[in-house]
């Protein structure tokens, strides 16, 4: 009889053993597992990029505003360049004694090759080959008018001594006295005017020989 009740007993608690092993089971099978790929060799992990950061709408404006001012400026400065290049006076340009004065005060600037303000005599005569640049058909200044200066065909070194009246260097004042003068001599009518002939005259003037 005992013997009976203790397989009874046995049978109920192997029953409930597996009943309660068989509910672990499921509730741990309901659950959402986490799966990890197995790491390959030489792998690293994964950085994330960080975030670009977002355009600044001011610093944009700042950048476009500097570009449109660089580009302005040099426009400006090209302008002026153009602008000083079209102030420049050739012999062709001379019609009147403020003509002759401003071609003076060009070839003296064009001349003072080191910016002594003051010519010397190899500067002075520079200005024999800076001219030729100015294409106007001369004379000798004998066949222009003997009358103007008979004989007053010299050479680049005589007319230095004239113009430097001796010192040895020619001032900005000197060379715009002297082509002054020259205007004076070639304008033969007198009417403060160049016309073609007087132009050639005042070019031969202005355009000894070379020494």
């Amino acid at each position: 009889m005992l013997r009976s009740i203790y397989a009874g007993a046995s049978a109920i608690a192997l029953l409930t053993a597996a009943a309660c092993a068989q509910e672990q089971e499921n509730e741990y099978a309901a659950e959402p597992q986490e799966t990890e790929a197995p790491a390959q060799y030489g792998d690293e992990p994964a950085e994330s990029a960080p975030d670009a950061p977002a355009p600044d709408a001011d610093a944009a404006e700042i950048g476009l505003d500097s570009a449109r001012e660089g580009f302005e400026e040099t426009v400006m400065e090209d302008a002026a360049v153009n602008d000083a290049d079209d102030d420049i006076v050739t012999l062709a340009d001379v019609r009147t004694i403020d003509d002759a004065r401003a071609y003076a005060e060009d070839q003296f600037d064009a001349a003072d090759a080191n910016g002594d303000d003051s010519l010397d005599g190899a500067e002075f005569r520079s200005l024999a080959s800076l001219g030729a640049d100015d294409a106007i058909e001369t004379e000798s200044l004998a066949e222009a008018d003997p009358a103007v200066n008979a004989g007053a065909e010299t050479t680049s070194d005589a007319q230095f001594a004239l113009i430097s009246k001796g010192d040895g260097a020619i001032s900005r004042d000197d060379l715009v006295e002297a082509r002054s003068a020259d205007f004076d001599l070639a304008d033969a009518n007198g009417d403060d005017q160049l016309d073609e002939a007087e132009l050639r005259r005042f070019t031969a003037l202005v355009s000894p020989p070379r020494s």
